[in-house]
Parts: C-alpha cells; structure tokens; sequence
C-alpha cells in the first residue's frame, strides 16, 4: 500500500446497506484516526435503492417499504445518530389490527393470532376464518410430539406438520409467506422465523412457546404484526436516506456509474480493478452493496465459484400500486392497518395497507392513501401488462373488497424487479459458504438484504457490519 496516500475504498451501491456502510466507514476513519479515501458507484441516478418517498395531492407516498421494525434497533439508532429522533412516527393507536381476506370479505384476524398460532382462546374459537375441524386441529398442536432434531424446515412443510392445512393456508401462507413475497414451499423457516423452531424444541410446542413469550409483553391484545413495534418518519422514509447520504463528502458519491467487472491488479500489490462502462477504478478494499445476483455477476472474473454460489439465491419481483382516493368514495370504514391475501382466493393483490389509516399525517382528513402489493408468482403472470393495465387490475380486487366504485385521484406505481431474496432451504449454510470464499479474498465483503435480512434495519446493520470488516482488513 503507498504509505503516502491513505487506502481507497469502494462501495458499489448506494441503497440503505451501501450508505449505511459508507456512513460507518468514515466514522470508524475518525475514531481510529486512520485516513481514508471514500468512493460510493451508483449505477442509477439517484440514491436510497428502493426507498423511496414522494409527495402527490399533499399526500406522503411510500413507493417501496413503508416502515421500520423497531425491535431490530439497527434503524432507530442510526436515526437518532442523524438527529431524526424527532422525525419517527409511531402507528395510530385507534386501529392496532389487520384483516384476511376471507370469501371476498374482510375478516379480522383475531386478537392474540401471532402469524401462525393463537394465544387467545376466545377469539380464535369466534373467528370465521376457520373450520371447527381446523380450529380443533390447530388446538391440537400442542399434542404434536417435537422433532427430535433442529434443522431447517420450509414454512410449508412445518405448518402442515404442527397446525394443520387450514393454518397454512388461511393464515400462515398470506401472513408469512406475503412478507417475503415467496412460496411456502420454498420458504426457509431457519432463515426468516427460527423462533417458531426454537418453540418447538424448547416447549415442545409452537403455541406454548407462545404462550410463554406473550407472557413478557405489558400488551396482551394485537392482531397480526405487533404494530407498537413499527414507526415511520413523518415526511416518508426517504428522509434516512436524504440525512445519510448528506453525511458523506460531497464529492464521495458517483451517480450513474454502473459496475461491470471486478478483478485483482496484481501488479498493484493485488488491488482490485473496478470496470465500469466508460471508468476504471482501483481500490484498496470493497464492499459489494448489490442483490447477490449482480455481485454474481460483476465477480465472475475474479472467482467464478464465488460467483456459481451468489447466483443460487433466488430473486422475486413486485411492484406497488399507491392509489390516492377522496375519503366519502370508500364504502368501507378502514378500520385497520390494511390486509393481507390468502392465494386460495385467486386475486391479482397479495395485500393492501391503509397507509393513511396506519400512520399519521400521510394524507388530508378528506383523502385516502392505498397501498397495495403484488408479489410472487402474480408478479410473473402480469408481466405482459401495462401499468395501466396493472392498476385496472388492482382496483378491480379493491372494488370487490372495499367496495370502491369511483377512480382515484392519482395512481403512482413503482415495480421492484428481481429485488426480492427467497430464502430457501439450506440458506444459511449457503450463506456460510458464500462468506467462506469471498473471505480469500482481503479486503471484500459483501452486504445487502440477500443474506441475513431482507428489512431496513438488517440492511443497515450488515452495511455497518462490512464496514467493520474492511476496517479489520486493514489492521491484520
């Protein structure tokens, strides 16, 4: 390394992860008082990856995710890090519950319902989103004898085994499988959900496991997702984004800079070359900041087996329909966060938030913000229509639904190709694997939702995590 010169690195990408991983870099630069030059290659025109926030009709749209999960605390300390404190948002305390779509209606999930099992008995006996044969089943679990050894389960395999069909499919496929838009089949439960594992081997027992948990929160009643656990930031959550971004050097940051190749310049005391379309750059160290798949593809040159086990985590699509309404056009009172829906109900939506029902100030008192989600192998079969075409499609499910005759306001879609990680079975030691080889190499790391968390706060805590790393790299 020329001692004369402070050590380059490079981060490519510059999503939450990427300028989580820059913003960590130059603060341990400070701390360890060790100079280093910055340089963040963004392939778009903009930064932030898929947050993104806008303003239409004086309404705030979230065009990729719409919250942050609290009991992570990645995200609210690097808030409070930015002087944002001030900024977060919590949920509104009047309709703390979500709904299932559940034969062309809105059905409640009943209070204490923890994505795949109950812990309160009254409720669960009352709803109408199962059978008495299922709700017997489902009782029954606590009668299913543990497996004798922890490993890794798909959501299907586990639901089906403990709570019955009528659990996965009603509850648990729309629940779980919607968050990480991806089929139950393929869903590894180790990777996503490893308490449900761990209740069962410790309680012998998912709802007793629950039971006990719930025991150590003050607030007993909630439907669905914990939604005292989800905040916002008031003006949309690219403000993060905007703040962290303003903490790097100005000059630190190259928009429209697409990386093709990464390769060693042996010559240069083994430096990484870094090939863009009309650039080249070296750099000390690197942290790869992209899906798994374009890591895969720009380290093939240097080592194609790293790149052979990027390309096995598989991506899907989605794409999210904001539509703006005035408030007397909906028939229904929106008297919840949103719903979720079942794939045996044959819609085109996978979901809906009432996103100006869930967090204050996201639109006027005589307007309303949906937000709906398609995801899946949905996303596929539409692939062929327009946006218009999408949207139609969309509302023709929320008329059914929510009952809404008259065309919105504004329509604003965004679409999150390839964007989503499926962790399938056996992720984790893939992971494992991955993180083996591209440790032959000093000075790379790779970050981003592809391995160990697909939300925001995982997101930043595995930018921040690489920049630990590269960091380390530099003092062996």
């Amino acid at each position: 390394m020329n001692e004369t010169k402070p050590p380059r690195i490079v981060v490519i990408g510059s999503g939450i992860t990427g300028l989580s991983c820059a913003y960590r870099l130059l603060n341990l630069s400070k701390e360890k008082k060790f100079p280093i030059e910055l340089l963040v290659l963004e392939a778009g025109d903009r930064v932030g990856g898929v947050i993104q926030s806008v303003m239409v009709n004086d309404c705030v749209l979230e065009l990729g995710p719409d919250a942050i999960f609290t009991e992570k605390r990645a995200t609210i300390d690097l808030c409070k890090e930015l002087g944002l404190e001030n900024d977060l948002i919590g949920t509104t305390p009047s309709f703390r519950h979500s709904f299932i779509v559940w034969k062309n209606k809105l059905e409640k999930v009943p209070e204490g319902f923890y994505l795949l099992a109950p812990s309160r008995i009254w409720p669960f006996l009352t709803t109408p989103l199962f059978s008495w044969r299922g709700k017997l089943r489902i009782l029954l679990e606590t009668l299913i004898p543990r497996k004798k050894k922890f490993e890794d389960e798909t959501l299907d395999s586990f639901v089906r085994r403990r709570l019955g069909n009528e659990a996965l499919v009603r509850m648990a496929q729309p629940m779980v499988g919607g968050i990480y838009s991806c089929d139950p089949q393929n869903l590894s439960l180790l990777s996503t959900f490893p308490k449900f594992l761990e209740w069962e081997f410790k309680y012998g027992s998912v709802i007793l496991g629950l039971l006990k948990e719930m025991r150590k929160f003050k607030e007993k009643s909630f439907s669905g997702p914990r939604y005292t656990l989800f905040v916002s930031l008031k003006n949309g959550l690219e403000t993060l984004i905007e703040n962290l971004s303003r903490k790097l050097p100005q000059d630190s940051i190259r928009l429209k800079s697409e990386v093709r190749e990464i390769s060693l310049n042996h010559l240069q005391g083994k430096k990484f070359k870094i090939k863009g379309k009309d650039f080249e750059v070296e750099a000390d160290a690197l942290c790869c900041a992209l899906s798994s798949a374009q890591s895969a593809k720009i380290l093939k040159t240097l080592d194609q087996e790293l790149s052979i086990e990027l390309e096995k985590i598989r991506y899907g699509s989605g794409a999210t329909i904001n539509l703006i309404y005035k408030k007397e056009e909906i028939a229904h009172p929106l008297n919840g966060f949103g719903f979720v829906v079942p794939e045996i109900e044959q819609k085109i939506i996978s979901g809906c938030t009432f996103s100006s029902v869930k967090f204050p100030g996201r639109a006027p008192l005589d307007k309303v913000v949906l937000r709906v989600f398609i995801g899946g192998k949905k996303v596929e079969t539409l692939s062929d229509l327009s946006d218009q075409e999408l949207a139609n499609a969309a509302r023709g499910d929320l008329e059914n639904i929510l009952g809404i005759k008259a065309k919105p306001i504004s329509t604003v879609i965004s679409h999150h190709k390839n964007a989503l990680p499926q962790y399938g079975l056996g992720h984790k030691e893939l992971v494992e694997k991955i993180r083996q080889k591209a440790a032959n190499f000093k000075g790379l790391v790779l970050a981003g939702n592809a391995y160990s968390g697909t939300g925001i706060p995982d997101c930043i805590q595995s930018g921040a995590d690489a920049a630990e790393d590269l960091f380390k790299s530099f003092f062996k």
